[in-house]
């Protein structure tokens, strides 16, 4: 049975005519949508989603909810999730400590084979990992790797080519930023390098864009799983 805390808090809200937002994530992006109150039940409460939050739902079979009258984020379980409807009925409700994006940037992984080089070590490079506005992951080969360049707290400058929207133009992007952690990785063939990068306006819109061409990949990643549940739901 749900505390009667949370039941007094969502027939509230479904009075008032309040919505929430349910929150989940695919893969790194982070899918949160305004959802309208439907019902309040014995353990249980009613959502009409959005279609994105559906498929989330469908996937995790759990979610995050926050209020603007909210003190602390809710956790829940899927009991029940009309699919065609972008209905779902949730219960298990409890407090919890939000653990979607941490961070004040997320690190999106890159997927492409994207070459990283360093103009003040021509004879070094190294394969980018992921990267945020904040900082990137790079992997460099160790037969390039040098202590006295790429050591804790080194600055280094790395040029990236960045997909940024026509696969056959890659952009080179120049950044400079700090290593700030180091670690060896495939049986020591690999040093990863988490790097600190320094704000440039050029450079986080280069980044913004590449963000942003990653996000439209993942959401028409979760409209093609959408129809193949339409399908198998027919």
């Amino acid at each position: 049975m749900m505390d009667q805390d949370f039941s007094n808090l969502f027939q509230n809200l479904l009075e008032r005519e309040e919505n929430v937002t349910v929150i989940n994530t695919y893969q790194w992006l982070t899918i949160a949508n305004a959802s309208r109150i439907l019902g309040v039940g014995d353990g249980t409460i009613t959502l009409q989603v959005a279609r994105h939050q559906t498929i989330c739902l469908q996937l995790d079979k759990k979610c995050l909810i926050k209020g603007t009258s909210f003190t602390e984020t809710i956790s829940a379980r899927v009991f029940a999730l009309d699919f065609k409807a972008n209905v779902v009925i949730l219960t298990d409700l409890s407090h919890t400590r939000p653990y979607i994006n941490r961070r004040k940037n997320v690190r999106v992984p890159v997927t492409e084979k994207i070459e990283v080089v360093f103009p003040d070590k021509p004879n070094a490079y190294g394969r980018l990992l992921d990267i945020s506005h904040e900082g990137l992951g790079v992997n460099v080969n160790r037969a390039s790797y040098s202590s006295n360049f790429f050591g804790m707290g080194k600055e280094i400058s790395l040029g990236i080519m960045l997909p940024l929207g026509n696969s056959a133009a890659y952009k080179p992007i120049l950044m400079k930023g700090m290593v700030r952690n180091i670690f060896y990785t495939d049986g020591d063939y690999f040093f990863r390098l988490g790097v600190r990068l320094f704000p440039q306006k050029g450079m986080m819109q280069a980044i913004s864009r590449y963000i942003m061409l990653r996000e439209l990949e993942m959401i028409k990643e979760l409209e093609s799983l959408g129809l193949e549940y339409a399908r198998q739901d027919q």
